[in-house]
């Protein structure tokens, strides 16, 4: 064996994502989301605006669990 089990000590990877990143990109898709919904309603197309409100809204619960301390 050329290494000792224990001789690695650090993770192996990329560093691991942390809750700063995760509210950032739920923002960022909030923002993304009543965008799409507000073209999707400009030009009528039901697929955006459900897309851009189901975007939205996933984002928006995620946001509040972090408020609340949920996540």
């Amino acid at each position: 064996m050329r290494y000792r089990e224990d001789a690695i000590t650090g993770e192996i990877g990329a560093p691991m994502v942390n809750e700063g990143m995760l509210v950032g990109t739920a923002l960022y898709a909030l923002l993304a989301g009543i965008g799409i919904c507000i073209v999707g309603i400009r030009t009528g197309l039901i697929w955006a605006i459900l897309m851009g409100g189901s975007l939205a809204g996933v984002s928006a619960v995620y946001l509040g669990a972090v408020v609340l301390g949920y996540a």
